[in-house]
């Protein structure tokens, strides 16, 4: 990839970022009309293993952990495990630490972190939390 693609990337990835916490900082996705609600929820009455990330976020933008986790604990709890790949990728720390890397991204985490969505979602439907 070129210097001057990397840089428009890294422009647009940053700019995004900026919107991304503008947007959720400010507007409430419980009582706005243009934040998108959630398509299994409100057409089959099926809580996914997403539903109430937007107002997790939100509420984590604006220092309410405790409300995050009520909202969404599985977003909560993965926010440190994304930033930490974003590190790695960021930082090419894959090539510098590859027995970490593969702990954590490799096929097995893949199946585990399958178990735990599918595990959390059955949960969630079962006792509506």
């Amino acid at each position: 990839m070129s210097p001057k693609v990397k840089i428009i990337i890294t422009t647009l990835l940053i700019i995004s970022g900026v919107g991304f916490y503008v947007l959720y900082k400010n507007i409430d996705p419980s009582d706005s009309i243009y934040v998108p609600k959630c398509i299994s929820y409100t057409t089959f009455n099926i809580i996914c293993p997403g539903c109430g990330v937007q107002r997790a976020v939100h509420s984590i933008l604006n220092g309410e952990i405790i409300k995050g986790i009520y909202f969404n604990p599985l977003i909560v709890l993965s926010i440190p495990y994304v930033f930490l790949l974003l590190l790695m990728y960021i930082f090419k720390l894959k090539y510098k630490l590859p027995k970490l890397y593969q702990t954590l991204y490799g096929q097995k985490a893949i199946w585990i972190l399958l178990i735990i969505l599918v595990s959390y979602t059955l949960l969630r439907n079962i006792f509506q939390f």
